[in-house]
């Protein structure tokens, strides 16, 4: 709710740290086979770009504030948790 209500602020630094953490997430897979390997699947299961993470890459630049206060107000509604517990015999 504080983030839908603008209370927590993303300013600057945080986004940018936010731009930081996905492009190393990228370079994270680039460098192991089998991430780089699931991630190519998965594209092509989807029937989606394999350059799709260049884009992406292009657009992080145009990220505000303002879009992940948006795109909170239409993903943190009505949250569910899930614990899950191990079967006791």
């Amino acid at each position: 709710e504080r983030i839908k209500k603008e209370i927590i602020v993303f300013d600057y630094n945080t986004i940018n740290l936010m731009k930081k953490v996905f492009k190393t997430a990228i370079a994270s897979t680039l460098e192991d086979s089998s991430d780089l390997g699931n991630y190519v699947v998965h594209q092509a299961m989807e029937d989606e770009n394999l350059y799709q993470f260049n884009e992406d890459m292009e657009n992080l630049n145009d990220i505000v504030a303002q879009d992940l206060y948006e795109v909170a107000k239409k993903v943190l509604n009505k949250p569910t948790i899930h614990v899950l517990l191990c079967d006791k015999e």
